[in-house]
């Protein structure tokens, strides 16, 4: 604090102007005319001047916390109304191994999707999914809790770094939980774009980190192991990274800190490894809209570069390409600099230029390798989530290396620049999603309303997963296992019994069989029947306590029929089975076999939860299948 104090003109002497002597709290005296004094802040005003600015940082932490938890919850509410009702896509690939069907097998985690090889998002999925029930409310709660996570650490290490926490500081929350995420956000497939990106946001803050000894940078090899084995995405980033990891290793060994030399040099080649063993049968299978050329190519990666401000980029290409390239080759000096002139720093600096360069990488990938889709494929906007590291690289290099006024200048533009592109990002990402929820809304109402899986692969199949039978297919995965969307409208066995038989046809009859129909079209008592012209098999999963089972059968009027045989079987969860009634009609040769029959089967205390009640039709012995219009009807589990 300085203290100013007033010298008066000593009596008997010719009064002399006032001089005003300023001692420091060093004890130095400084001497100034009363011109000066009169434009310097009071002893007062000097402390109430520094009580606000101490009162003002200590609200730092309370602004940045705050806005960190309530971009959190605005997220998570946008996530969770705006999830898919069914897997979307490539999503579609994981059901038959959530719900059970295909075994989880080491070749099944190395293929290929597209041209990634994504071992840990495929577990990370699967055990997401089996514990949400398939439910994608709460798997994209569990994506959006990640990015939120991840903000907390960064915010916090921020903190270490820096010696305390600022406003500008918000910058993290606002980058890791913008809504230039959402296409990524409402999408449970896309965690596998989310992961690492935040793998990659904490090892570049690793890097950063001050103190004496390598021990800091012991999290450093596991995490970019991990984060290599997420797929093509974050391989750039974590292949950089791996140099850095041998350097840390050999100052390991130098100072005797052998297991932590063996760790990081194992976590080093492990990544080199696998980085080769990555592309061995690999194959492209991109599609080819138009021919590659490079400088198209390198068009797109600066697309891609320009897209860690979000999708808002397009729209303000290319000028914010141009100010996100200079910014990166400021900073790239900066590193260098720091490198050369200040060697007790040169380990953290030189990890952060491997980063950054990792961190470009990533979307010059993005823009050589799609650059094949078209014009603009480098402002996809799920691309936004990968590049994100590059925007933290350059925050983090300032906030370490950069001078005062630098840092303060770099930290402010940045964190103004994503509070300026907030809105802009939220109303690009839905763009592509919203026809898409659209259409989500119907296909959940109508599931709820029990509609038949056949309707529905009709309407929709082609536009949720590729084509109308592999989503038939996986809605009757999702019905049997009763999860997913079918957790949440689960059919009633006692109700509606009979469109649980017609999804689970296992052996389909000639023509319409299978289909539901409405009996009084053909002359009989009104209802509802399922038509199962011989040979025909359905059966009806026992998913809770069972005493009875009722049914109705026949065959249609007016068909010239030798007859069918109607066959009900319990199957037991180990595959065996045993008859448990049957029954031929004739009713060429027999008259009253004509019409609805009706039969009921009492069962045993020993039928399993899981057991399978299977309905059979058949032609007689030695009679062919010529007309066999038969039926099922009204059938209740009681």
């Amino acid at each position: 604090m300085v203290l100013l104090e007033l010298d008066p003109t000593p009596p008997k002497q010719k009064a002399k102007p006032k001089q005003t002597v300023m001692r420091a709290s060093a004890g130095a005296t400084i001497t100034t005319s009363p011109a000066i004094a009169a434009g310097l802040p009071t002893e007062g005003e000097i402390v109430a001047g520094s009580a606000a600015g101490d009162s003002a940082e200590r609200a730092a932490p309370i602004f940045v916390w705050v806005l960190l938890g309530f971009l959190f919850v605005l997220h998570l509410n946008f996530a969770v109304r705006h999830s898919f009702p069914v897997p979307y896509w490539d999503e579609s690939g994981y059901i038959p191994y959530v719900v059970g069907a295909q075994p989880v097998t080491f070749g099944w985690l190395w293929s290929q999707a597209n041209e990634h090889r994504i071992p840990v998002p495929r577990l990370l999925y699967l055990a997401v999914a089996r514990i949400s029930g398939l439910d994608a409310r709460l798997m994209n709660s569990a994506t959006v809790s990640l990015l939120a996570i991840t903000a907390c650490i960064l915010v916090v290490g921020l903190r270490r770094l820096q010696g305390r926490t600022t406003y500008v500081h918000a910058f993290v929350p606002l980058l890791l939980l913008n809504p230039a995420h959402y296409s990524n956000t409402v999408w449970p497939n896309q965690i596998g774009f989310v992961l690492p990106t935040c793998l990659m946001c904490y090892a570049i803050l690793v890097l950063a980190e001050r103190g004496e000894g390598m021990g800091r940078y012991l999290a450093l090899g596991p995490v970019a192991f991990l984060a290599c084995m997420c797929g093509a995405n974050s391989l750039p980033l974590a292949l950089a990274l791996s140099p850095m990891l041998f350097w840390i290793a050999v100052r390991d060994f130098r100072v005797g800190v052998r297991w932590r030399g063996f760790a990081q040099l194992i976590c080093a080649a492990s990544i080199c490894l696998y980085t080769g063993l990555y592309f061995v049968h690999l194959k492209r299978d991109t599609p080819q809209m138009r021919p590659w050329r490079l400088s198209e190519a390198i068009i797109e990666s600066v697309k891609a570069v320009s897209m860690s401000l979000g999708p808002s980029a397009e729209t303000l290409w290319p000028y914010a390409a141009i100010t996100i390239v200079a910014l990166l080759i400021v900073c790239t000096i900066l590193l260098i600099v720091a490198i050369l002139r200040h060697p007790a720093d040169r380990l953290s600096a030189s990890g952060l230029l491997l980063a950054l360069i990792g961190s470009v990488g990533v979307a010059v990938g993005i823009g050589f390798g799609r650059t094949v889709l078209g014009r603009g494929a480098g402002f996809a906007p799920r691309y936004a989530t990968l590049v994100t590291p590059i925007l933290f690289a350059v925050f983090i290099a300032f906030t370490r290396f950069g001078s005062a006024a630098i840092r303060r200048f770099v930290q402010v533009a940045l964190f103004t620049s994503m509070c300026l592109v907030f809105s802009m990002n939220g109303v690009r990402s839905t763009l592509e999603t919203d026809e898409l929820l659209a259409d989500g809304k119907v296909l959940e109402r109508e599931v709820s309303q029990h509609v038949s899986i056949a309707q529905l692969a009709a309407e929709h199949g082609d536009r949720w997963m590729f084509r109308p039978d592999i989503f038939a297919d996986n809605m009757r995965l999702l019905l049997n296992a009763k999860t997913g969307i079918y957790g949440r409208y689960p059919p009633d066995i006692h109700r509606d019994a009979l469109s649980l038989l017609s999804e689970n046809t296992e052996v389909k009859g000639p023509s319409t069989s299978g289909q539901m129909v409405r009996l009084e079209d053909f002359g009989l008592p009104k209802g509802i029947g399922l038509i199962a012209h011989a040979p025909h098999r359905s059966s009806l999963i026992i998913d809770r306590h069972a005493q009875s089972v009722h049914f109705g059968f026949g065959i249609l009027p007016g068909n010239q029929s030798a007859g069918v045989d109607f066959r009900v079987s319990l199957r037991m969860p180990d595959g065996s089975s045993n008859v448990l009634w049957s029954r031929t009609l004739d009713p060429v040769g027999i008259p009253s076999d004509a019409g609805i029959k009706e039969a009921d089967i009492v069962l045993t205390e020993s039928v399993k939860r899981g057991s399978r009640l299977v309905f059979d039709t058949a032609a007689r012995p030695g009679r062919d299948n010529f007309a066999c219009w038969s039926f099922w009807t009204a059938v209740r589990v009681h």
